[in-house]
């Protein structure tokens, strides 16, 4: 190695939602020589572009537990962590076919078990809590307690609540690769100089590949292109939840002031792209086509008027679950890749994960194999199939 420009105990690249959070953990449990590098600032990649749902409804326990444990955070936010991030609990519904119970049935028999305030509601009930809602022939997983954040706040939070604990952020400083030597991560090249570490955090989103890939490790983490827009609500849609549709495949988050966040997909939406090179350039017909989708479940929204539109790129992994912990066979080099357009929820539970394997080596919550490295140790193809909200779960 050359001589470092500056040295710290972790070095976490990625100021987004996830490094934010590693760092704050940390620092809570009185690991505070920590730095912290982003290329740009920090949230500039998936965090601060995301819809800022939260639910706890997923089809498998382990996801679901980190939504759970991430939800008291972000409910009990001012307290845990200090300031705000912006959290709402406006309910959260998983709207579906009434044909689909018995497999709805066993998500929500399972997410009780864990603690989740889930349950099934009908059509009629779903028509007399939300009665801009289409719920012919529909059934929901009904999430009372659940509801929205926005990742830019909460990424301001953890980063000014950490830094005031110790913790040094550098941004618009790059990872241009990492170093390892005899089989351990020691540290990261940037523009300025060499930052070498005891341990470093991969949290950089859609760079996480070619970062791990400049140490000979291979990440099947794809960065794919995602597009997003707001509407102004007519008056008669009041106190709307949130939610996913199964059924029609469409996504809406209510916001203050009357306006909502809803599914735009554009052509090129889902599409494989160099994360340095994302342009604004949703195509306008988006706007359309989305309030066209979910007009099918809000017959209202042919009255919706479409304000703006971006884009954001988050990494894909081949089974739509992030990989989070130590790596299989690089000692010392710990994990947060593949958010799978749904890493905000979850981003507290696997910050904690993060610094209890750091501080104690190892975590119960994201040290499972559903989440390991290893589980692609005998190679995997981002397949770069169409994303649906049956994916999300």
């Amino acid at each position: 190695m050359n001589r470092a420009y500056t040295t710290a105990q972790v070095a976490i690249v990625g100021a987004g939602l996830n490094g934010a959070a590693a760092a704050f953990f940390l620092a809570e449990r009185g690991i505070r020589n920590v730095v912290v590098i982003d290329r740009d600032y920090p949230g500039a990649g998936a965090s601060s572009r995301g819809m800022g749902l939260l639910r706890t409804f997923h089809a498998n326990e382990p996801e679901a537990v980190l939504a759970l444990k991430s939800l008291d955070v972000f409910t009990h936010w001012k307290e845990r962590v200090g300031g705000s991030a912006g959290f709402r609990r406006t309910g959260f519904l998983w709207l579906d076919s009434a044909d689909r119970r018995g497999a709805l049935q066993t998500h929500v028999d399972m997410l009780r078990q864990i603690g989740s305030n889930s349950r099934i509601i009908d059509g009629a009930e779903i028509a007399e809590r939300q009665p801009h809602l289409a719920a012919e022939n529909t059934i929901a997983v009904y999430e009372p307690d659940c509801g929205t954040a926005y990742g830019a706040k909460a990424n301001e939070s953890l980063l000014v609540n950490a830094m005031a604990r110790g913790v040094r952020l550098l941004t618009r400083t790059p990872a241009l690769g990492l170093i390892a030597a005899g089989g351990r991560a020691v540290g990261v090249i940037t523009p300025q100089g060499e930052i070498h570490a005891d341990a470093i955090v991969l949290a950089a989103g859609a760079w996480c590949a070619p970062l791990a890939r400049s140490i000979g490790i291979e990440l099947p983490v794809q960065a794919r292109r995602l597009t997003i827009g707001r509407v102004i609500l007519p008056a008669d849609v009041k106190h709307p939840m949130t939610f996913l549709d199964g059924r029609f495949d469409t996504s809406f988050r209510p916001e203050d002031g009357g306006t909502a966040l809803i599914s735009m997909r554009d052509d090129r939406y889902g599409q494989t792209i160099d994360p340095d090179q994302r342009k604004e350039d949703v195509d306008p017909a988006a706007v359309a086509r989305g309030i066209a989708k979910i007009r099918q479940r809000i017959p209202a929204a042919e009255r919706f008027v479409g304000i703006n539109t971006w884009t954001g790129v988050d990494g894909f992994t081949p089974d739509f679950k992030g990989i989070y912990g130590q790596h299989h066979e690089c000692r010392n080099l710990y994990l947060m890749a593949g958010g799978n357009e749904k890493g905000f929820k979850v981003s507290p539970a696997v910050g904690m994960g993060t610094a209890e394997w750091i501080a104690t080596g190892q975590s119960r919550d994201i040290g499972k194999p559903e989440f390991s490295s290893a589980r692609f140790a005998d190679g995997a193809e981002v397949s770069g199939a169409a994303i649906g909200v049956d994916e999300l779960i």
